[in-house]
């Protein structure tokens, strides 16, 4: 069997047309940017064969790619893509001796590796040795063993598994002669492309196959998951990671991009094989994940470094680049490629953004346009107060002639903004008239044929704002969650939303821009999110239904999902606004080596991470509407603290690591274990294992393992340490104090609490204030008092450091956290 593809090589006649599509400037019209700047036709338009404009989203977010300069550009050579390397004088790890694939997974490439004579190349020991290490995964050596730059790797790389893989895709699938036809703006001299061409190409691929047979199209589709198992088994661990090494080879912020550009073609590849119907999607979400997401190279911190950087001065906020941590760098980059509206984040920090606060006294009410003076429009509060005392939720109609009247049983829709943008008003119930049409419009965008005209809340209009009005505006915030739950939709407005045009833009870009919004950022609109029965946006074509609460279900949309970069993003969305049923209970789960619960409590933590609310004390308040509880009691509270300890013990179920977090505390007795918010509170500290901690009116009832100390009364940390014993095991424990918290000492019955699996090595330093005695049980009351993190234990060689003495408790002591 010959070791080349069977099929007719391409003339260097038909390539140089096609090398002249992909080299093209980006730098005007072939650039999709978010708002103001569309694609170009040949992106938003592709042809078919019938000659027929084709409307699509594009899948991927485009960008600008160099073509880095290379002494060995693809050749285009009827010798064929696979030989290229060898052509080009260089060689990879073909024979596979110092290939590892992911995970240890074992794949079998038995078939490549008998077909084609370059899989049989083999490293020589001292080249490997002495390469140097980078965060490449695809090693690349010269075959004349003269070393080389990290750039000229980047750059055949881009010549071979780019431009290359383009022009051989085309090949197999027919499609050379309709891209090398095609007509694109720019010129090559620019030496540039943009990623925007890779949301067309899979179109023309998949047209291109529809002319061959059954059985001839299916050879096509299998040469073409060739390629992608070629340059996937190519992958290499032979040198080091960069933050595994001091003085690693680095990459430049355009070798990223480059080797992302590489990254998304296969991912568009992967996209063809998906759609065409031919092709095993159990065997190609093999080769996307873990495959393709872990090469050329994946989670790379060069570009995750360069792409905060860029974000930064692209006026996104620091608690935005936080929540992106723990995600590929690759969404970084593409945050960098969106359009954001400017704003001061000055005054925010990783997990708080500021910049949307606002100041009553201060605040002004914005028209539609910014020289508009029209009138303004005025619900009368007493009609508001007539249905609030009746325990039902206002609504206001619209008239055509945009005058206002209170109904109490008019389907409606709820407007759910962002205060800072303008459509409150801390002084009465009104609006201004343009405001009123616009929101008029918007309803009439949401309803349905055969459906009644709907009316509106708005909190602006229907939560009373009068001083004399208090006890009104209590009953109102004590009817939130029914407000939501009850609403035929909740219509989100929001002005960076409003300038989508979702008919032109990824639905990835779509999702980063809705994860990362103003009225993504705040509290009070998660309420209303979380409760609603149909989520809308409104984009500049019209209201767009989001569906956050479930995953992809059918393989084939879980696999696209997965390959446009959506899955993970939506998966971080589901995670900002699950759906209620999942908040609202606890979930015990149980395996082989430990017992883990969930409790509603960690799940709001994460899903209010990164927002903020102007009044932080109406947190508790709008924790309390989510979980559906009666909010008069955490209405009446005088203070922040006084509502978080109330709704902490109406919630009851908490997670165990609570006391080990290092935040600000509710200062009065029993909470003093309890953070003031969870807005800042760090989501690995949230973490139950066994039962769940139970809250009641006398503090914190948990179990864990601890040290009791003997004779330790006044003592003083040696050299910024603490050291002690287990008396009975002879256990020897060292403990550091932690950083940035207040000084304490140990008091005259301390005690020492183990965080679960010592996790993190935190430690509690708490006074015993008297042991009680249940069914037989001793439990033990205590105050924290300070937090230690213990850095090793075993035999260690301590003589000479003063050692206090204790005895350890069971593992499941009882305790009562005051």
């Amino acid at each position: 069997m010959s070791d080349k593809p069977q099929h007719r090589p391409p003339t260097k006649k038909r390539h140089s047309k096609l090398q002249r599509l992909l080299c093209c400037s980006s730098s005007s019209s072939a650039v999709l940017s978010p708002f103001d700047v569309h694609p170009p036709t040949s992106a938003s338009q592709p042809i078919i064969g019938n000659g027929v404009a084709l409307k699509h989203r594009p899948h991927f977010i485009a960008f600008d790619v160099p073509r880095l300069t290379t002494k060995t550009p693809y050749d285009h050579s009827e010798e064929g893509f696979w030989d290229f390397p060898e052509r080009a004088g260089w060689m990879l790890d073909g024979k596979a001796e110092y290939r590892k694939f992911p995970n240890g997974i074992d794949w079998d490439t038995k078939e490549l590796d008998e077909r084609y004579q370059c899989r049989q190349q083999s490293i020589p020991k001292a080249d490997a040795s002495r390469r140097p290490p980078d965060s490449l995964n695809l090693k690349c050596f010269r075959i004349d063993g003269s070393d080389t730059s990290l750039s000229e790797e980047v750059a055949f790389q881009q010549a071979w598994l780019f431009f290359g893989v383009v022009a051989e895709l085309s090949v197999i699938s027919g499609a050379s002669a309709v891209l090398a036809a095609e007509k694109v703006p720019g010129t090559q001299s620019e030496m540039k492309t943009s990623t925007a061409v890779l949301d067309t190409l899979h179109l023309k691929w998949l047209n291109a196959l529809k002319a061959y047979s059954a059985d001839e199209r299916d050879t096509r589709l299998k040469r073409m998951l060739q390629v992608v198992k070629h340059v996937l088994s190519l992958q290499t661990v032979i040198s080091t990671q960069k933050s595994d090494v001091e003085e690693p080879r680095l990459l430049t912020y355009e070798e990223c991009k480059v080797l992302l550009s590489i990254r998304l073609l296969f991912r568009a590849i992967l996209l063809t094989l998906a759609l065409s119907g031919g092709c095993d999607l159990t065997e190609l979400q093999f080769l996307m994940n873990p495959q393709l997401q872990q090469s050329f190279p994946a989670n790379w911190d060069e570009l995750k470094d360069f792409s905060i950087d860029e974000m930064l001065a692209n006026g996104w906020c620091k608690s935005e680049c936080k929540l992106l941590e723990p995600m590929d760098g690759c969404y970084n980059f593409f945050a960098t490629r969106l359009t954001r509206w400017p704003m001061d984040h000055s005054k925010c920090n990783d997990f708080i953004c500021r910049a949307d606060q606002v100041n009553e006294e201060t605040y002004k009410t914005v028209h539609v346009e910014p020289h508009c003076q029209c009138s303004v429009v005025t619900v009368h509060p007493e009609d508001l107060c007539k249905v609030l005392d009746k325990g039902k939720v206002p609504r206001i109609i619209i008239s055509k002639d945009f005058k206002l009247s209170m109904s109490e049983s008019q389907p409606y829709a709820v407007i759910s903004h962002v205060w800072s943008h303008g459509l409150g008003n801390p002084n009465e119930n009104a609006l201004p008239l343009c405001q009123v049409r616009r929101l008029k419009g918007y309803l009439s965008g949401l309803q349905k044929a055969g459906e009644p005209d709907l009316a509106l809340w708005i909190d602006t209009l229907c939560m009373p704002v009068q001083a004399n009005l208090k006890e009104q505006r209590k009953k109102a915030m004590g009817l939130l969650s029914k407000t939501s739950q009850e609403a035929a939709a909740v219509l989100v407005l929001d002005r960076e939303l409003q300038k989508l045009d979702d008919q032109r833009i990824s639905m990835l870009e779509q999702s980063m821009m809705l994860a990362f919004v103003g009225w993504t950022r705040r509290l009070w609109t998660l309420q209303e999110a979380a409760l609603a029965r149909r989520l809308y946006i409104q984009t500049l074509g019209g209201p767009c239904e989001v569906e956050n609460s479930k995953p992809p279900v059918d393989d084939k949309e879980r696999l696209t999902s997965d390959i446009s970069f959506r899955e993970n993003i939506e998966s971080l969305m589901r995670d900002r606004i699950p759906p209620i049923s999942t908040l609202r209970k606890s979930v015990f789960e149980k395996s082989a080596t430990m017992s883990v619960t969930t409790t509603a409590l960690q799940r709001l933590s994460f899903t209010v991470k990164h927002r903020c609310t102007s009044k932080m004390e109406d947190e508790a308040i709008i924790l309390g509407i989510i979980l559906g509880l009666d909010v008069k009691a955490l209405l009446d509270a005088e203070n922040l603290d006084d509502r978080m300890s109330k709704f902490l013990a109406m919630i009851r179920e908490i997670p165990s690591d609570i006391i080990f977090g290092n935040v600000e505390r509710i200062q009065q007795a029993p909470y003093r274990w309890a953070p003031r918010s969870l807005l800042n509170f760090p989501i690995f500290n949230m973490q139950s294992f066994g039962p769940p901690a139970i809250c009641d009116s006398r503090g914190l009832h948990a179990r864990y393992q601890g040290l009791l100390l003997e004779s330790a009364s006044h003592a003083q940390a040696d050299g910024g340490k603490y050291y002690a014993c287990d008396q009975v095991s002879g256990m020897k424990y060292e403990f550091s104090i932690r950083e940035n918290q207040p000084d304490f000492e140990l008091s005259d019955t301390p005690a020492l609490i183990f965080r679960p699996f010592f996790i993190g090595g935190d430690t509690v330093v708490a006074d015993i204030a008297r042991r009680l005695t249940e069914k037989d049980q001793t439990i033990l009351e205590v105050k924290v008092v300070g937090y230690l993190q213990m850095v090793a234990s075993g035999g260690l060689d301590i003589t000479d450091r003063r050692i206090l003495k204790g005895s350890l408790t069971e593992k499941e002591q009882r305790w009562c956290i005051t």
